[in-house]
């Protein structure tokens, strides 16, 4: 009777565990085109639900096949771009959404692989999962010549004058940013440059327009548009972004952000934010966690890494031959945390930005309302493989 109890424990845990977790999978746009014979880059916004009731904690998605003509058709590339989010199960909740924005680089020579098959579009297939079951989403790409392409955003890059998406800047410092348009055909970009400034920031931001923008795109697949200037006499937190006249409201943009903070911030305000791991020397995955004590008068952290120059290598004296410096103008990657996170993984996009192997310095600053540094921890030297 006993191993009949058992038997029947085992059957109905086989039974839960068989259960889906991700229940569906979608992507917005579905569809799109891509001119032939060109590298295209398309922006897109995929969704994963997952069943709150029978999970595991991260949803994942590895990387992306390029396939041609259908979701099983031949395979002709696989992406390795990783997408992942870690929250905890809430049965509560019944279900959860998950959102991930992806930019993708479709390599030319795909497309005439697809042509060569016979095919006239790809298809782009990610599948998502918790560890226990996954679902699949489609997004196709249809191929066209580029006189016949008619015009088509694809994807938008922002960036600042001195490279990358994030910085810190003083008071008054003056900055600048521009975007790289990805497109076919050629045809009237209908715009407008969006701006959330403090204290509209925080939060969910509350974007404004700054500047309405109706320019004329030749054929060629990609062009720059500067942004107006921007702002920088109040402290905190700046969101910039370009939206199309097209674009729905519920659709995922790009997002610059930089921190004004005051010049009066100096070292004599500073409290030293004590930094509980990873220990110094330790190698680092997308999903290390980076973890720091507190500040009482921090509103938002900054999660810091950067390139290094000099050696690790100890003397005879047990010094270092030239200590590790950080180098560079800027962070290679950073990321802006809630007074509430004290506790970050880099995740795929800070991990693509680390993506050559070596050693990084990585610390934390803390800032409070009005944008002034009020604590710093030391620097850390932590591995990429």
């Amino acid at each position: 009777m006993k191993s009949i109890v058992t038997l029947m424990m085992l059957l109905g845990l086989a039974c839960g565990m068989a259960r889906a977790d991700v229940l569906s999978a979608s992507v917005n746009p579905a569809s799109q085109g891509v001119a032939l014979g060109r590298q295209a880059l398309v922006s897109l916004n995929w969704q994963a639900v997952r069943d709150e009731t029978n999970c595991l904690g991260t949803v994942t998605s590895a990387s992306v096949e390029i396939r041609a003509g259908q979701i099983n058709g031949p395979l002709l590339r696989t992406l390795p771009r990783r997408l992942s989010r870690s929250i905890a199960c809430n049965p509560t909740f019944g279900t959860r959404t998950f959102s991930f924005a992806d930019t993708l680089s479709i390599p030319s020579t795909v497309s005439e692989q697809a042509l060569q098959l016979g095919s006239d579009r790809l298809v782009l297939v990610r599948t998502f999962t918790d560890g226990l079951s996954g679902s699949s989403a489609a997004a196709t790409l249809a191929l066209r010549s580029p006189a016949a392409a008619g015009f088509s955003l694809t994807a938008i890059q922002l960036q600042l004058a001195r490279g990358g998406a994030e910085r810190v800047i003083e008071q008054g410092e003056a900055v600048s940013a521009h975007a790289t348009f990805y497109y076919t055909g050629s045809g009237l970009l209908q715009g407008q440059w969006e701006l959330a400034s403090p204290p509209g920031s925080a939060g969910v931001p509350l974007f404004r327009p700054l500047r309405q923008v109706q320019q004329l795109l030749p054929a060629g697949g990609q062009a720059n548009l500067q942004a107006p200037p921007l702002p920088s006499d109040i402290p905190g937190l700046y969101l910039l972004r370009f939206r199309p006249r097209s674009t729905s409201p519920e659709a995922t943009l790009p997002v610059l952000q930089y921190q004004v903070i005051t010049s009066a911030s100096g070292p004599a305000g500073w409290e030293d934010i004590l930094l509980q791991g990873p220990a110094r020397g330790a190698v680092m995955q997308d999903d290390t966690p980076f973890q720091w004590q507190p500040v009482a008068a921090a509103t938002s952290y900054r999660l810091s890494f950067y390139a290094t120059t000099g050696s690790g290598l100890p003397r005879l004296d047990g010094g270092l031959a030239v200590p590790l410096q950080p180098g560079g103008d800027g962070p290679v990657a950073a990321q802006w945390l809630s007074a509430s996170q004290t506790s970050a993984q880099p995740g795929p996009l800070m991990w693509e930005k680390l993506s050559t192997p070596g050693t990084y310095l990585w610390r934390v600053e803390a800032l409070d309302a009005l944008g002034q540094l009020v604590g710093v921890s030391e620097w850390r030297e932590v591995q990429r493989p």
